[in-house]
């Protein structure tokens, strides 16, 4: 099986849809790896542990990330 990330921008005023940022990744493991690295690399960021998605802020707003198996 193999995994996908997705990011997403948090608009109160529009709902954005979900983007695909990377595709065919081995693992479940290397994928949240992947999401952890890329989250953290922005000076604000978090943990949304009820569903395991990371939140991050950069110049372009609140955005969530995570990963999830592919279709």
């Amino acid at each position: 099986m193999s995994y996908s990330i997705f990011v997403r921008r948090i608009d109160p005023a529009q709902c954005c849809m979900p983007e695909v940022l990377a595709c065919e990744i081995e693992s479940e493991g290397e994928a949240s790896r992947i999401v952890r690295h890329l989250a953290t690399s922005f000076g604000e960021f978090g943990l949304d542990t009820c569903r395991s998605v990371y939140w991050f802020r950069n110049t372009g707003g609140l955005h969530e990330i995570w990963s999830a198996a592919s279709a």
